[in-house]
């Protein structure tokens, strides 16, 4: 019965946006549909291979529907999220009880810690589940040296092309294959720009607490100064963070024919510093007339563990790092990373883009082999293979989560296919 009501919501919100889009002509309308699977291959020793057999697969189906209206030096965006998922791990999440809100679900969306709750989940029913969100309300003013925007949005701070320190609010998982559209949160954001080229931007990340109140221990104040000097862009960050305080500096520049791009971030927290830092090299070349780029990357992750093995009771002790995670934050383990990425053009429509994540801890490693093909102008298929090697309790391996039993795969398959009107 759950699959029925979701094809007539589907089918009902086409038909509804397909008249909305001409009475709304003032209005600029666009969005997509998204339908995502992944299959995922287990070993003997996995954790999940007991409770989800040797493989299984997780399925997602997203309609985003962006709302824009421009008025002088006034604008007004919406954008609205409706998300079928169907996955296992949903039922083995509601078992374990690890879908009361604390941070973020592991898989359903929520607002349980935004000042504002805009996510429902409209119904969940063992492994399947539909949400919908309102995922950008922001009303917004602009002029030629000052910018002031507030609601529900999303900012993206620092250098790092694969790996982030300086992106505080919601970054991607390094290892995300769609990251088109990041996770909107509650902030007034002000920008003002000077005539040199540099500019000044503030923001006020407004939670609430466990208890569901706001409370400004739980808030996020961040000051960032955007320069230029000479062939140099710098970034100097200063900011508080869920009661921490956060110093940075960045810069990118331009090296012997490549880009050079680099941040520091210095947290301190609970009496102790933490120093994250990500440097990266970028080149970009044409190949038989077709062009090509390559990323190198380098990540310190100070909250990480020096040395493997891996386990849920280390993480659960390490309270700096465990917090993080759940708080969505940081993705990785250990201390110090490689990343490496390709971006090669086989044909005007075809993009090949293998990519490498290396732990130099534990010198386990995870490898992306993705294709990128536009079927048409308003769609797009993207499809590859990952896997990941390593020692047991190695973090591409997967760290143990009770002895003997580890979070682990072997390989996966994933696809996406993309429309957008």
């Amino acid at each position: 019965m759950l699959y029925l009501k979701w094809a007539a919501i589907y089918l009902g919100f086409g038909a509804f946006f397909s008249s909305l889009s001409g009475l709304l002509h003032a209005w600029q309308l666009s969005g997509h549909t998204k339908a995502q699977y992944q299959y995922n291959n287990y070993g003997s020793d996995s954790a999940f291979a007991p409770l989800l057999g040797q493989q299984d697969g997780d399925a997602l189906v997203n309609v985003r529907l962006n709302l824009l209206k421009n008025k002088n030096n006034w604008a007004f965006e919406a954008d609205y999220e409706l998300a079928a998922y169907h996955s296992d791990k949903l039922e083995l999440e509601q078992a374990a009880g690890l879908n009361d809100g604390t941070y973020a679900e592991f898989t359903l969306p929520n607002d349980n810690r935004r000042f504002f709750n805009l996510s429902q989940t409209v119904e969940q029913d063992g492994p399947r589940a539909l949400v919908q969100r309102i995922d950008r309300l922001a009303l917004s003013y602009q002029r030629q040296d000052l910018v002031l925007k507030l609601g529900r949005q999303a900012l993206s701070w620092g250098n790092g092309m694969m790996f982030s320190v300086m992106d505080l609010l919601n970054p991607f998982d390094p290892q995300a294959i769609d990251t088109e559209y990041k996770s909107g949160d509650d902030m007034l954001y002000a920008q003002y720009l000077q005539g040199n080229g540099n500019d000044l931007q503030f923001s006020w990340v407004l939670r609430r607490d466990e208890n569901g109140e706001h409370n400004s221990d739980v808030d996020s104040y961040a000051l960032k100064y955007h320069g230029l000097w000479r062939a140099l862009e710098y970034d100097v960050l200063v900011a508080r963070h869920y009661g921490t305080d956060v110093l940075g500096i960045g810069g990118s520049v331009a090296l012997a024919g490549s880009l050079l791009r680099a941040d520091w971030v210095q947290h301190h927290d609970d009496g102790q510093v933490y120093n994250n830092a990500v440097a990266s090299l970028s080149y970009s070349w044409t190949a038989m007339g077709k062009p090509s780029s390559a990323i190198l990357e380098y990540y310190h992750n100070d909250f990480g563990f020096a040395e493997p093995p891996y386990s849920a009771g280390r993480i659960a002790e390490n309270s700096a790092l465990a917090k993080r995670l759940l708080r969505g934050e940081l993705y990785n383990l250990g201390r110090n990373y490689l990343g490496a990425s390709l971006l090669l053009e086989l044909h005007p429509l075809w993009q090949l883009s293998p990519n490498l994540f290396v732990n130099l801890d534990d010198r386990s490693y995870l490898t992306q082999l993705l294709t990128i093909w536009d079927v048409s102008q308003n769609s797009r298929l993207t499809s590859g293979l990952i896997w990941g090697n390593g020692s047991d309790g190695s973090e591409f391996s997967g760290p143990e989560l009770v002895p003997g039993a580890f979070a682990s795969s072997r390989w996966a398959v994933y696809a996406e296919l993309a429309w957008y009107f």
